[in-house]
């Protein structure tokens, strides 16, 4: 608690400092805090962040300290400064957001494949290890060179309370929606308290709205989708010779990689909209462009020095490569990705991820592909720079929808090219809960672009509801969003009591721990590596890896199981020191039963591996 104090103290001062508001140096402060606990990370430092923090808040109030003792301000004027620029209406949506996220998160519990397999485990893995690990301690290969940007910001909250907590993970990916929503209400005043509770309720609802999935599972989707809005909505209020503003855009850029790797791409869309405003020198967009540049050129040596890598980047890889040969091979059912992708963009997701719930007008992704890039073209009447501006900001809209589309539809012939047939035929339906995570970075983060012009037009009063068409607009506008968001899923996940009755009340480790009791005795044990009769295609797998995680788990091949003498090889080869069957049957478990000391060999048992002149003994651990 003292850390997480001392870390929005610093924040407060920074705001006085900087003569800028709260909303606006909190997503600074919070992407310098992922990128330092991602560098930390590497070296498996991570623990160093709060004496770092701690000095930081020191460092602040000294320099108060020095300004006050030479009377460089009076205190008067601080604190003058202080509830102008720290203390201000979004300071309040702030706090209100923490207590809000603390409580609806608190019965959350760790049950989707691929928080199991990827979003929940990362953490894990930085909790255990202090850090970053390397390729052969890695709990799940098919992920390792992604980007940890929200992990280590939910580690650094696990930190704070000292304990591994499963709601912690939801707690901090939520606040991170209203960290980068926050800059939209930079204008808000204290005269204007009264819009607060609807302030409150945009930024509960407004994630829902782009991405049905944002308060359903651990997927950084919307996290990146508003942190690519929040770097829009810099560049387009950008002004040469705003230092401040640079280095914001730059954090914003590294931010969006270290999120996601697609956010490189994401960055070089904000870099596009700063290039079309002219508003900087060539200087200066080199040196904001080649902050991502260098972050990715890092960790892609990072993960090659570490031996990290990625089952889709080692894929599209691969094809890219065969592309270049001459000999790569379309993938099955080719023809009919792009009629799929087409249906999916037409279709609003709602199955039993969601609770089998959809807004009152399921608007599809597709509507709001085709009406964003309209709404600058409704608001530009008149003349001036505004209108030219609303031009502008409507063909790069356009633009990049249909550039950011036609990746996604290419990437089913590099990315996921062994998956087409899950996404297509009769599982095409499969690609609209795709295309509803995936396309809501381009939907989601052109929308808060657009969000803030318009705040900022009715703020400047460059629009005002006086005009008719307006407020047509503004309350057409406000109909559509409201009646487009799926309240009920957030009834569903949002609110406690039906949490604590659904399905996912008691998550997968709890589940996991509760079947398989041998598995407790691998938290008494440190660098366990465990060889078990399940296949990569099983999600139990997911579930055991996850559940008793940091323990590595190794899956049976058949030309482990051909034999005891290849099983012995493997066992040795790899350092196993733990075997478990699930299954007496199967065939790994029949050619581990030579290998059983005098006591036999049982399915659902867990033995040590011991050596003895050469050979392996499997005796029942205790």
């Amino acid at each position: 608690m003292t850390v997480a104090l001392a870390f929005l103290l610093a924040m407060l001062l920074l705001c006085v400092r900087l003569r800028r508001r709260f909303e606006l140096v909190l997503p600074l402060g919070i992407l310098t805090l992922m990128l330092c606990l991602g560098l930390l990370a590497m070296f498996q430092s991570m623990a160093l962040i709060s004496p770092l923090i701690l000095a930081l808040c020191a460092m602040q109030l000294i320099w108060l300290a020095a300004d006050l003792l030479w009377k460089r301000t009076t205190g008067r004027a601080f604190l003058v400064e202080l509830l102008r620029y720290a203390l201000t209406p979004g300071l309040l949506l702030f706090v209100a957001m923490v207590a809000y996220y603390g409580y609806v998160s608190w019965p959350m519990t760790v049950w989707w494949r691929d928080d199991l397999a990827h979003w929940a485990l990362s953490v894990k893995s930085l909790w255990h290890a202090g850090g970053l690990v390397d390729g052969t301690h890695l709990l799940n290969q098919r992920f390792g060179d992604y980007p940890p940007g929200v992990q280590v910001l939910q580690w650094f909250v696990m930190h704070l309370t000292g304990q591994w907590s499963e709601h912690a993970l939801y707690f901090t990916l939520f606040l991170t929606y209203t960290v980068f929503l926050l800059p939209l209400f930079a204008k808000l005043t204290w005269r204007r308290w009264y819009l607060l509770p609807a302030g409150f309720m945009f930024l509960v609802a407004f994630p829902t709205w782009g991405n049905v999935l944002s308060y359903v599972f651990l997927g950084i989707d919307t996290t990146l989708s508003l942190c690519f809005g929040y770097v829009l909505m810099l560049v387009w209020q950008h002004r040469r010779g705003d230092r401040f503003s640079v280095v914001s855009i730059a954090l914003g850029l590294c931010g969006l990689f270290f999120i996601k790797q697609i956010g490189l791409l994401l960055a070089g869309f904000a870099l596009l909209l700063l290039l079309l405003r002219k508003v900087e020198t060539w200087r200066t967009l080199l040196a904001i462009a080649s902050a991502p540049l260098v972050l990715f050129l890092g960790w892609f040596l990072y993960c090659a020095q570490t031996g990290l890598s990625g089952y889709n980047t080692a894929g599209a890889s691969t094809q890219l490569l065969g592309m270049l040969a001459g000999t790569y091979v379309p993938p099955e059912n080719s023809t009919q990705i792009l009629p799929a992708l087409l249906y999916a963009l037409a279709n609003k997701y709602s199955g039993d991820i969601t609770h089998f719930t959809a807004a009152p007008v399921p608007l599809p992704p597709a509507v709001w592909l085709l009406l964003l890039p309209l709404l600058p073209l409704a608001v530009s009447f008149g003349k001036g720079t505004f209108r030219r501006d609303m031009r502008v900001l409507s063909i790069f809209l356009a633009g990049t929808f249909l550039l950011y589309m036609g990746i996604l539809y290419l990437s089913f012939f590099t990315t996921f090219y062994h998956e087409t047939s899950v996404y297509t035929g009769v599982y095409k339906d499969n690609l609209v809960l795709l295309a509803e995570r995936y396309g809501a970075p381009v939907i989601l983060g052109g929308a808060v672009l657009l969000v803030w012009i318009v705040f900022d037009a009715f703020a400047t009063g460059r629009l005002h509801l006086r005009n008719p068409r307006m407020l047509a607009l503004t309350a057409v506008a406000a109909i559509l969003l409201t009646l487009s968001t799926n309240w009920a899923v957030m009834a569903e996940v949002l609110v406690p009591e039906r949490y604590f009755q659904g399905i996912h009340s008691v998550g997968s480790e709890d589940a996991v721990r509760d079947q398989e009791t041998w598995g407790a005795s691998l938290d008494e044990v440190e660098g366990a590596r465990v060889l078990i009769d399940l296949t990569a295609a099983s999600d139990y797998t997911k579930e055991l890896v996850y559940g008793f995680a940091p323990a590595q788990f190794f899956l049976a091949t058949a030309d482990i199981a051909a034999s005891t003498q290849a099983l012995t090889a493997y066992l040795q080869k790899e350092g196993i020191n733990y075997l478990v069957c699930l299954d007496e049957n199967t065939a790994l478990a029949q050619v581990a039963m030579p290998l059983a000391d005098e006591y036999g060999f049982y399915g659902g048992t867990l033995y040590t591996v011991l050596w003895e002149d050469g050979n392996a003994i499997l005796s029942e651990y205790y």
